[in-house]
């Protein structure tokens, strides 16, 4: 699970489950579901670059990039030690 707290607004936080493919934008106080989307990754079909996205799209998008930007060099001395 990712969280990233503020998330639009100061009391929001966004939860990206990536193990079953649902965000959430949460309370921050009591941690209430406020807004959901299940397939997430399906919503962007069709889409170009000139396609806007929801706030819940964007939440997923960053969520995955910081997980690549953060594991990457990990990932990549691992493989130097094998060799």
């Amino acid at each position: 699970m990712i969280r990233f707290s503020p998330w639009g607004k100061p009391e929001h936080d966004f939860v990206l489950r990536a193990e079953d493919d649902v965000v959430e934008v949460r309370a921050a106080a009591d941690d209430t579901v406020l807004e959901t989307q299940s397939g997430i990754r399906s919503t962007y079909k069709g889409y170009d670059l000139t396609s806007p996205w929801s706030p819940l799209q964007v939440g997923y998008f960053i969520g995955y990039a910081m997980w690549n930007y953060l594991s990457t060099p990990f990932l990549l001395d691992y493989r130097s030690l094998l060799t």
